[in-house]
């Protein structure tokens, strides 16, 4: 079977780059970070009823069970077309929020925790890091850049428009009205606009016209430049990969989901309004962070890049035990922009050292590990901070995570020729 070529002079890239930065706004805006906009009128509500859940350990079954399950569907994407395996992330969030906007009892929160897990894997960094690779090569970073702003999108945007749809309906209603977006306006679009590779419209990496029309079936994934998933697991820099992003989604996670928790707390005295604007504004740094350092990492050597950015999240952490509700605001853009640049740059150093060969399982299997340590850094944080009555101390542990981030990434920059030699195996 073949496509025709592209009748535009437009890179039909853009297009793609577009729905993978909304795919992944709105699977992690309700999953992760948009999600605690929600918390306090949810947590009094059930409360009163005797049923409020922990959220701490509540949003560790999500990134637990996304971790796990990534191999999987690291496994699976390989055997999918990617609409049919965008599609199924969609109906999972879809039924995680009538779920979560339904439940009267504990286990409904869980439960929709587990499908929120699984939506993670289906629609959001797997499949779009595989998806923008597939499209660019010279531009990779800032395409991965814009893509990956979707994650903040969702902190910024989902808050923003949460905060009136709660205050006039009741949090349920406003998860319910905010959930329509994935099925009338995601799920249409994965269907209508998502190309696999740019042979499938008659274009090649970064916009160069064939000239002639190619066969739209997918090449043979033994043929594509990189390594296979064994020969990753060889290599020490699988294993510094793997301790690097599990100390920032440590410190990242359990700031991004217990941050408004901590800023309405006696302690800081915020109200809830108030608090979500601090997150909403951390969700904007963090996206200016993506896009500076994503086109950053175009320029310079990606290790360094990435060390920059470890260093400007370990410096934000560092202000976590003085947070007031007069620093906040500086607080919640250095964090963001630490936060924003670590989380392009970290995806972006796999595809450049490991390629495409089986860069999704690649991908996947260091999922596994950051995300328990995403969830680690949520249960610990939330544990510690409800033993001690304070986030202050809590918070310690965020730091020290924060610091074996950068440590790591320090690591990296000495292996750029590794990099190199790998990439060009």
């Amino acid at each position: 079977m073949q496509s025709t070529p592209a009748k535009s002079g437009l890179f039909y890239g853009y297009f793609i780059v577009a729905v993978s930065t909304l795919a992944m706004m709105l699977s992690n805006g309700f999953s992760i970070g948009g999600l605690p906009a929600f918390y306090p009128e949810m947590l009094k509500e059930m409360g009163s009823l005797g049923q409020a859940p922990n959220i701490a350990r509540a949003s560790a079954v999500t990134f637990i069970l996304s971790g796990l399950l990534s191999p999987f569907a690291g496994q699976l994407l390989r055997r999918l077309n990617v609409k049919v395996f965008m599609s199924l992330g969609c109906l999972l969030l879809g039924m995680g929020l009538f779920l979560y906007s339904q439940a009267y009892v504990r286990p409904q929160i869980y439960a929709a925790h587990v499908l929120f897990g699984l939506t993670l894997c289906f629609l959001s960094l797997i499949p779009n890091t595989v998806l923008i690779s597939n499209w660019f090569r010279q531009q990779r970073g800032t395409a991965m850049g814009i893509a990956v702003t979707g994650t903040s999108l969702g902190t910024v945007v989902i808050p923003l428009v949460a905060s009136p749809l709660i205050r006039n309906y009741g949090w349920r209603n406003a998860m319910l009205l905010m959930s329509a977006s994935v099925w009338v306006l995601l799920l249409p679009l994965i269907w209508l606009i998502v190309r696999i590779r740019p042979q499938e419209v008659g274009q090649l990496p970064d916009g160069k016209s064939t000239g002639e029309a190619l066969p739209s079936s997918p090449p043979d994934p033994a043929s594509l430049p990189g390594m296979t998933l064994s020969e990753a697991f060889r290599t020490p820099l699988f294993w510094i990969f793997s301790v690097c992003a599990m100390m920032l989604f440590y410190a990242i996670l359990a700031v991004v989901q217990q941050l408004i928790i901590f800023l309405t707390s006696a302690q800081i005295g915020m109200t809830g309004e108030a608090a979500r604007g601090v997150q909403a504004l951390m969700g904007t740094a963090s996206i200016g962070g993506k896009l500076i350092f994503g086109v950053a990492s175009d320029r310079w050597p990606r290790p360094k890049v990435n060390a920059l950015c470890c260093a400007v999240l370990a410096a934000g952490c560092c202000m976590l035990p003085f947070l007031s509700a007069q620093n906040a605001t500086t607080f919640a853009v250095l964090f963001g922009l630490g936060y924003g640049g670590a989380f392009v740059t970290i995806q972006l150093l796999m595809a450049e050292c490991f390629g495409l060969r089986d860069l999704g399982r690649i991908i996947a299997c260091i999922a596994v590990i950051e995300t328990a340590g995403g969830a680690l850094g949520n249960i610990i944080t939330g544990e510690i901070a409800q033993r001690f009555d304070s986030y202050v101390t809590a918070y310690y542990g965020v730091i020290i995570a924060s610091f074996i981030a950068l440590l790591s990434g320090l690591f990296l920059v000495k292996k750029t020729v590794a990099f190199s030699e790998i990439r060009h195996r």
